[in-house]
């Protein structure tokens, strides 16, 4: 992907889990390290808790989770 697309191709990670949970916080600094710039976060908010919970909180999140990945 990095030949294909180059430096300057936007880079955005995206993940359910909240940013201080799955691998956000690990792979960042790995991405920049490699592409040569920082990656941009697309997903959930930080929490306490895995999920929120209630099926139509998840399912706004996670819409605008999409909506981040393919827009940011």
């Amino acid at each position: 992907l990095f030949d294909k697309y180059g430096h300057n191709a936007r880079l955005v990670w995206c993940q359910e889990e909240p940013q201080n949970m799955g691998a956000w916080s690990w792979i960042a600094p790995q991405l920049e390290e490699i592409f040569g710039h920082k990656a941009i976060y697309a997903g959930r908010d930080a929490a306490a808790s895995p999920a929120v919970g209630a099926l139509a909180i998840h399912k706004m999140e996670r819409a605008a989770l999409l909506q981040d990945a393919f827009n940011l």
